[in-house]
This record gives structure tokens, C-alpha cells and sequence, in this order.
């Protein structure tokens, strides 16, 4: 038999208040709190349902060893409890894929991501307006590409966002399989990302800066650079036959 209490009913505030004791208490304090709460669900025919819908209909205390706390925040979502629910989900590490996607349902992401761009923006040194705008590119998909709780995800989805937003993909256009390998290894020299060689030439998301350098060594720098490759390969190949000469 389970009973509806109301958020603010007595009987449910002083229960959750042993709940967490019981869960979070050290030594004695959480044995005497677990005891206090089963005497509590006893003297008011209450089970653990009845005080947290995210628990079982029983007052057998030691299913609760078995529970995770997320389990408890999940079962608040869609309820008149769900924002304070998901501001502890949100940073909870543990939450599995499928729960994240649960969470990521009825969150907000652009409101997290614009209430911490403050705090994110100081801890990387950046401009906080900066990441006030990156935030507003933020999706649901981004957060499969980092790890940890959502906040972390999505704190590493902004510096993304914001990183992707000063280094365009570019395409230098070079042609053979020669300048593309030395236009390549330029652009890995300049810490360019995402480099590719394509039918066109070779392309990387860069900075202006980066552009700027790369573009200067193709005029000045990419033609000593193969004489000093091909001569470096006729050396090498004279080596590897004569490897193979019978001695």
C-alpha cells in the first residue's frame, strides 16, 4: 500500500532528511540514522516509495545499498522535482549512456552551458563573452564526443564549438602526392588539426595565424623543401641497392 505525500509533507521531509543520513552518514550517524528512518516508515505505515518514487515499495532498508543516488535524481525527472534533480545530474560522472540521453531530453543544455561560461572561461583563460556565444552551438550530439558528466561534456563541447568558430577548415591547394605530404607535415608543424590530403590539395582547420604562415612557407620555403626531400630519397634508395648488392 503507498501513500501520495505531498513535496513539503512533514512526514516525507523528515524522512528524506534520515534517507540521506542513512546514505551519506559516517559510522554510528548512519546506523542510528537508518534505524530512526525504519522506526519512522513503521510508526506511519510508510514504505521508501512513499518518501523517493525512485525507491522500491518496502521498508527493507537494505535494498538501498543496491541504489544508486542518480537512480533516485532520475526517477524526480518529469516531476515538480526535476530541476532540482537535474542540477545534481548534471554532475554526476557515473550516469550511463542512456541515462545521459534521459537527462539530455528535458535539460536545457544552452542554460547550463550559458550559467557556467563564467567559471569555465576563468578556468581556460578565455573570454568570457567568447564562450557565452559558443554556448549557443552546443547540441545534444556534441556531448558523445567527450567523457564525464554531462557538464564536463558540455564544458568540452563549448571549447570546441569556440575552438572550431577562430580555425576554419582551409583547403591549400597543392597538387601531387610530394607538396601534399610536405604541405601536411608544415601544417602538423604549425599544430594545425584534422589535417587531410584531398583531390584538391590539403586541408586543416587553422587560425588566421596559422593560414597567414603556412601560405608564407608555400611561397619561400616549399621548393628547397623538395630538392632537399628528392635528395634525401636518391640517397636512400642508393643505400637500400646497394643493401642488396651479393657480396
Amino acid at each position: 500500500m503507498t501513500r501520495t505525500l505531498a513535496a513539503d509533507h512533514p512526514l516525507r521531509t523528515r524522512a528524506l532528511k534520515l534517507l540521506q543520513l542513512a546514505r551519506r552518514g559516517v559510522g554510528g550517524e548512519r546506523s542510528n540514522a537508518a534505524r530512526l528512518l525504519l522506526t519512522h516508515l513503521q510508526t506511519h505505515d510508510l514504505t521508501l516509495y512513499d518518501i523517493d518514487p525512485g525507491l522500491p515499495v518496502t521498508q527493507d532498508l537494505s535494498v538501498l545499498a543496491s541504489i544508486r543516488e542518480a537512480q533516485l535524481y532520475l526517477a524526480k525527472l518529469g516531476t515538480d522535482e526535476q530541476d532540482e534533480a537535474l542540477g545534481h545530474l548534471v554532475d554526476d560522472p557515473s550516469l550511463t549512456a542512456a541515462e545521459i540521453a534521459r537527462v539530455v531530453e528535458v535539460l536545457d543544455l544552452t542554460l547550463l552551458a550559458q550559467t557556467r561560461a563564467a567559471t569555465w572561461a576563468h578556468l581556460d583563460g578565455a573570454d568570457e563573452q567568447a564562450y557565452l556565444g559558443a554556448a549557443a552551438q552546443v547540441t545534444p550530439a556534441a556531448l558523445s564526443d567527450f567523457g564525464g558528466s554531462i557538464a564536463a561534456r558540455t564544458h568540452e563541447a563549448v571549447r570546441q564549438a569556440l575552438w572550431l568558430a577562430t580555425h576554419p577548415q582551409r583547403l591549400l591547394r597543392v597538387q601531387g602526392e610530394l607538396e601534399q605530404l610536405l604541405v601536411s607535415g608544415l601544417l602538423a608543424g604549425l599544430g594545425a588539426r584534422r589535417i587531410q590530403t584531398t583531390p584538391e590539395g590539403v586541408q586543416a582547420h587553422l587560425s588566421g595565424e596559422q593560414l597567414a604562415l603556412v601560405r608564407s612557407m608555400m611561397v619561400h620555403d616549399l621548393e628547397p623543401l623538395k630538392r632537399q626531400l628528392l635528395e634525401a630519397g636518391k640517397v636512400l634508395a642508393e643505400q637500400h641497392a646497394r643493401r642488396r648488392v651479393p657480396q
